[in-house]
């Protein structure tokens, strides 16, 4: 029997006559398909033979003619076409360098989108503003590429499309609190373990009493493992800073804004000290693993299902979480996940809860400039109809009256589930399917199962940290994109996870420790910060 699940809500009616797809019919109603080469990592020929491929070609009457990309030397790749001006009609990268950009629009190497396209093809401008950074791609009064937004905004996406009908600035209705996407980082700790001891949780809770927590729980064995196997926290030293300095700065290795407006680098202030001291205390006291500076990033998963971990970090977001979920159950038979396993982050001791504001683009297509007008407009009608109220959902859902049917006000997902309960993903069932779904789209998540444990204990953990004062690292087009050869230098010199790793295992008093190798880049940084100022603030 085929498992239907009630997917999404149709958007309302006035945004399929803002946003019709395909708004721009003039080559499909000429009868002459058009033929595009796409160079797209991991394609293949055999993406040209499933099902999904051949309904989007037809829908649109078009063909795409695949290049074969290595995914490992796709970005290398794409520099050279671009540069020796031999590249197929549309290429793609997922490392988008705003000056590497500016260069190519500048030089000409890359086609311009043609004049009025966001009035021709609405739905791409719609995707374009949801990016959040469509006026830093004006180059010589043009854009010349079609960046692509994520999936941050998607629960709102049809109060944005509201929003950009009437005028609105999309960028500042994404830093307003309601719509505000914040990372997902959080913990996945034994919620099981913390009733037996009569703890009580939360989604919130406070940093000392999330330690101390983890503290009872090394201390209580209740995986049966014995004290000596037991720690507190499963995580490696790459994300150790997010648990344990961005509770007392979110910018502790960014160049970020002060109160007085200017740049100053994150790794000098005192509140990163105040963090390496927090992270010493969690090491020394043996919440974390004697060898948790060598522990693999893939390992973590099996220390907490073995029961020899409290907690488990990076965990709060759906995939992770997800999949800690899958592993726990097989390790553990007759426990349920849901039962056992909760998600929370820290309130900081200033009774803030501290973390990043995310940006809203990934990637980008870039256009040959020997390009017809005739192909141009047929690859903006592919990406208006993607992005478009209709192309939108179908882009997620598959094949119509294949994997899904629109039954009403609502969807249904018709895909059958496996053993494990799960269903078949759609990148698995059309190797075409993963160039669709992110050629633009604003919706961009292909997620359908929502009802799952890890989809909603996402949702509920970023919702209780927007109920909280925030302190966050806002997103700042400006220090994003800044590429002064100093700042890329001390950038990469500088492996700030590792810094820090190595002075809280160091034997000694790690204030003085941490002070010595601040010591040694600070005239460094600061003259970064200075030139910062000089070039972004004028000051």
């Amino acid at each position: 029997m085929k498992k239907s699940i009630v997917w999404m809500l149709v958007v309302v009616l006035v945004l399929g006559v803002v946003f019709s797809g395909c708004s721009n019919q003039a080559s499909t109603e000429s009868g002459e398909k058009v033929t595009i080469t796409v160079a797209f990592p991991g394609a293949d020929d055999s993406w040209k033979e499933d099902d999904y491929y051949k309904y989007i070609c037809e829908k649109l009457n078009m063909e795409i003619e695949f290049e074969t990309l290595s995914s490992d030397s796709a970005v290398e790749k794409a520099r050279i076409w671009i540069s020796s001006g031999s590249m197929p009609d549309v290429v793609t990268t997922n490392d988008f360098k705003i000056d590497e950009y500016l260069k190519y629009a500048e030089q000409g190497m890359i086609r311009e989108l043609p004049e009025n396209w966001e009035k021709d093809y609405p739905n791409v401008g719609f995707a374009m503003e949801m990016t959040g950074i469509l006026d830093t791609l004006e180059a010589n009064g043009s854009v010349s590429a079609l960046v692509r937004p994520q999936d941050h905004y998607r629960d709102y996406i049809d109060e944005f499309r509201v929003a950009y009908a009437n005028g609105e600035n999309l960028r500042e209705k994404m830093s307003q609190n309601e719509f505000l996407y914040i990372d997902s980082y959080g913990f996945a700790y034994r919620k099981d373990w913390a009733e037996q001891l009569g703890i009580e949780t939360d989604y919130i809770m406070d940093y000392d009493y999330f330690m101390d927590m983890l503290q009872k729980f090394k201390e209580a064995d209740l995986g049966g493992v014995g004290k000596q196997n037991t720690v507190g926290l499963a995580i490696d030293y790459t994300e150790a800073p997010q648990a344990f300095i961005v509770p007392f700065n979110s910018s502790y290795k960014h160049f970020s804004k002060n109160e007085n407006g200017e740049y100053e680098c994150g790794l000098l202030a005192d509140s990163t000290l105040e963090g390496i001291k927090a992270y010493a205390e969690a090491y020394r006291t043996g919440i974390l693993t004697p060898d948790f500076y060598t522990q693999k990033t893939g390992d973590l998963d099996s220390l907490f299902c073995s029961e020899r971990a409290g907690a488990i970090f990076p965990r709060a977001n759906h995939y992770f979480l997800r999949t800690l979920c899958s592993s726990f159950e097989k390790a553990n038979p007759g426990k349920k996940a849901e039962d056992c396993i909760g998600v929370c982050w820290l309130r900081s001791p200033d009774g803030a809860v501290h973390g990043w504001e995310s940006g809203n683009s990934y990637g980008a297509y870039y256009f040959s400039p020997e390009l017809s007008d005739e192909k141009m407009a047929k690859i903006l009608e592919l990406a208006d109809y993607i992005s478009s109220v209709e192309g939108g959902p179908q882009i997620r859902l598959g094949v119509p009256g294949v994997d899904y049917e629109k039954q009403g006000n609502e969807y249904v997902v018709l895909r059958e589930a496996n053993a494990d309960g799960n269903l078949e993903t759609l990148d698995k069932k059309y190797p075409s399917y993963e160039f669709f779904r992110q050629f633009l789209n604003p919706f961009y998540d292909n997620s359908v199962d929502t009802g799952h444990m890890a989809m909603r204990e996402q949702a509920a953990l970023r919702k209780a940290k927007l109920e909280e004062p925030l302190a966050l690292r806002t997103w700042d087009t400006a220090r994003d994109f800044y590429t002064a050869d100093d700042y890329v230098t001390f950038n990469a010199t500088n492996e700030v996870n590792g810094m820090m790793a190595d002075a809280i295992v160091t034997d000694g008093d790690v204030e003085a420790i941490w002070k010595k190798k601040v010591s040694e880049i600070e005239k460094d940084a600061k003259s970064v910060a200075d030139n910062m100022n000089k070039a972004l603030l004028g000051k």
